[in-house]
């Protein structure tokens, strides 16, 4: 990464950060004088923490009660009458 990309090809770099401010995890702050490259970008603080807690060796066992609440909450919607109350039903698409 340290190094410029050969003729013809494109950045590796600039090719990762265009991908992850496509999926709006970077946000770009300040461009490079041309305008076309971005020199600042920031990353989101809920995203920031993600990280930090994947790094840490955190987020495991976050990830396994999100989807433990998930498992829980599907039984009710689709093995009990809760799919009926209305309020309940933004549920189904996510």
């Amino acid at each position: 990464m340290g190094q410029d990309a050969q003729t013809g090809y494109d950045d590796p770099w600039l090719c990762i950060v265009n991908h992850l401010v496509g999926l709006r995890l970077l946000q770009t702050v300040e461009w490079t004088d041309d305008g076309l490259t971005q020199r600042i970008c920031r990353m989101h603080r809920l995203v920031q923490s993600v990280v930090k807690k994947r790094a840490d060796g955190e987020l495991p066992k976050f990830e396994s009660s999100i989807v433990e609440i998930a498992k829980e909450r599907a039984v009710f919607l689709y093995n009990t009458e809760g799919w009926i109350d209305r309020s309940n039903r933004w549920e189904f698409i996510p």
